[in-house]
């Protein structure tokens, strides 16, 4: 009996050791899936224009499509009442979203920051679940390239390099750049800074500017605050 018990105890010892990583195979899995499909037909050649940067990729802002600064208070209101914190740190549970998991994952679009070898399918909809495989856009944001305040969240994996494990390493003037529908918008960095966990002010942007935010837990492990780095286009 006590041989039984002591093989019982490895074993249990051995499926938690092995659940985590397998678990996060299948995620990457899924995230690949998601991110060959956003980007399986060719881009066309964005549109140069009088506010592109010289030595920047230039940007076609797209017209407006998604749902408008006057919707603001109704995301407000949703990060409020949603109570699903499934596997999410403090410092992030107060911004996720209710899930729909009889439906499927709609792809928001394609995120690239050269600067930290990321490239990213965007799930519309920051619910635990989509968060889990990959980072995500919020429901009532606006669409990339409008005038606001795009806002997407991650999390802060341990595992180098997945979602937005490396984002402390941006720096200012590096760019964000979010491809949709054969568009690529290239946003700026011009502010990174932390708040605590109860700031969602930080989801509404400056009015007339087109803007994207990201945000993540930090310090990576044990969270307190959320790391904020924003870009404009």
């Amino acid at each position: 009996m006590r041989k039984f018990l002591s093989w019982a105890m490895i074993s249990f010892g051995l499926g938690l050791i092995l659940f985590f990583p397998l678990r996060e195979k299948v995620y990457d899995y899924q995230q690949q899936q998601l991110l060959e499909s956003a980007t399986s037909h060719p881009e066309e050649a964005p549109t140069p224009s009088p506010g592109n940067t010289p030595g920047k990729a230039p940007v076609t802002p797209v017209s407006k499509g998604g749902p408008s600064q006057a919707e603001e208070p109704d995301l407000m209101e949703e990060l409020e009442s949603s109570a699903e914190t499934i596997e999410m740190p403090d410092a992030l549970a107060g911004l996720v979203e209710e899930s729909e998991p009889d439906q499927p994952k709609v792809v928001d679009g394609t995120m690239i920051i050269d600067a930290i070898d990321l490239e990213l399918p965007i799930i519309r909809g920051a619910s635990a679940e989509n968060m889990l495989v990959s980072i995500a856009s919020f429901k009532n944001t606006i669409s990339p390239g409008d005038e606001g305040n795009y806002a997407v969240i991650g999390h802060r994996n341990i595992t180098y390099g997945r979602n937005f494990n490396r984002l402390d390493e941006v720096a200012l003037g590096d760019a964000i750049k979010v491809k949709k529908d054969g568009t690529t918008y290239v946003y700026t960095v011009k502010e990174i800074f932390r708040v605590l966990p109860e700031d969602v002010g930080v989801l509404f942007g400056t009015s007339g500017k087109r803007q994207i935010t990201l945000i993540t837990c930090d310090p990576m492990g044990d969270p307190t605050h959320r790391l904020i780095v924003r870009g404009v286009l």
